[in-house]
């Protein structure tokens, strides 16, 4: 009885260390790259007309809504627009042509999808362009969304 007790108590003993050993403390600059990473060099050759749009309320009962987002390359090249994400499921992010040519405008259309998400809120997009591992844009949606009042 003596052995048990002695092992169901260094058992007890070891469940605080465990749980201890789990947790990560993650580093202020890593969190900051993370929400707010750098731009890839050629981010200047990618000029919107804006960045942000502010959506206002919505109920959350509205229907999806669209937010455009028109750019221009500066560059000198084609850019191929290699992927867009999100930080929400709620945006969907597209663009008119995945390749855009130099001097020639485009535009990313982010629609918002109300239902299920209250409160106020900012929905980034992250805009990857051609071969680098850096956003080339950074495209931001704030909107506050209100639950139905049922009476």
């Amino acid at each position: 009885m003596r052995r048990v007790r002695a092992i169901v108590l260094f058992c007890l003993m070891l469940v605080p260390v465990t749980a201890f050993g789990q947790m990560k403390i993650v580093p202020k600059e890593r969190l900051d790259s993370v929400a707010r990473p750098p731009l890839a060099e050629n981010a200047r050759t990618l000029c919107f007309e804006r960045i942000a749009w502010d959506a206002g309320v919505m109920n959350e009962s509205d229907a999806p809504k669209d937010f455009a987002f028109s750019f221009v390359n500066k560059g000198t090249k084609d850019l191929l627009v290699r992927k867009m994400v999100t930080t929400c499921s709620c945006v969907q992010a597209q663009c008119d042509k995945s390749v855009v040519k130099a001097g020639e405008r485009a535009v990313i259309t982010l629609k918002y999808t109300p239902a299920g998400h209250v409160g106020g809120f900012v929905r980034r997009v992250f805009v990857y362009t051609d071969d680098h591992d850096q956003p080339s844009a950074v495209l931001s949606l704030s909107v506050r969304v209100v639950s139905e009042q049922k009476e």
